[in-house]
């Protein structure tokens, strides 16, 4: 026989799965659910939950500020590279790393400084503390960009007495 030619109905392979076409053609009466009815109605109730959490979220951070929680973002992160300072650094550098960062944190809080800026510190922090080290050479660097940061935002936010009056 040949490869095309179409086999005897009872020479074909019975099989105890059905095809799709069987399944969407019947009834829904003949055929039996994939998944238990509770699946459906946990999963929904558990995307209703998920997405109610994620709108108070929403609202917290609205209500808090973005500042807020980056601020808490830059202290977890400068808890996170205080041990790994190097044995060369000085204590003077040690200091003036803490003060920047404490100086930036307080910008970010009060929304001094955009978000969007924080780029170069964060690249810094990262690139600095990849070897579990924090060396001389890179505390510098990490002092330059918060300081150039700080810098900006404060000649960004004037005293209210030296705004000009609107008449």
């Amino acid at each position: 026989m040949s490869d095309l030619t179409p086999l005897p109905p009872e020479a074909a392979i019975v099989s105890h799965s059905r095809l799709p076409a069987d399944y969407y053609g019947a009834s829904p009466y003949e055929v039996r659910p994939i998944f238990p009815r509770w699946v459906p109605v946990g999963c929904g109730i558990a995307a209703a939950a998920l997405l109610l959490v994620a709108f108070a979220v929403g609202a917290i951070v609205a209500h808090t500020g973005v500042g807020n929680l980056m601020d808490l973002l830059l202290g977890s992160m400068q808890n996170e590279i205080q041990p790994m300072y190097a044995r060369e650094m000085s204590p003077a550098q040690r200091a003036s790393l803490d003060s920047e960062f404490g100086r930036l944190r307080a910008n970010v809080r009060d929304e001094k400084l955009s978000i969007a800026r924080l780029d170069p510190v964060i690249s810094a922090v990262r690139e600095a503390s990849a070897d579990h080290t924090i060396s001389a050479a890179e505390a510098v660097k990490m002092t330059g960009a918060m300081k150039a940061l700080n810098d900006a935002a404060a000649t960004r936010a004037r005293p209210v007495a030296a705004q000009p009056a609107r008449h």
